[in-house]
């Protein structure tokens, strides 16, 4: 995830007087943790779609294991 460089009128960032360092305003740490969230959502989504064609395939094979074996007599 890629987040804007800082500089003197961004809307992310603003400069601490005390700390003399870059920090995140309150709309920027929003805008990030929203990035971050929509991110894992669709990661989620992902590993739900992988999990969906592995319990497809393992059930196809249940289901041809069955008919095997109920063809062979076991």
């Amino acid at each position: 995830m890629a987040i804007d460089y800082a500089v003197e009128d961004g809307a992310l960032w603003k400069r601490s007087i005390q700390l003399d360092c870059w920090i995140l305003t309150a709309s920027g740490y929003s805008d990030i943790r929203n990035a971050v969230r929509e991110e894992r959502k669709e990661q989620w989504r992902a590993a739900v779609a992988r999990i969906g064609w592995v319990i497809g395939i393992f059930g196809s094979f249940t289901g041809l294991l069955s008919v095997w074996r109920f063809t062979r007599g076991l």
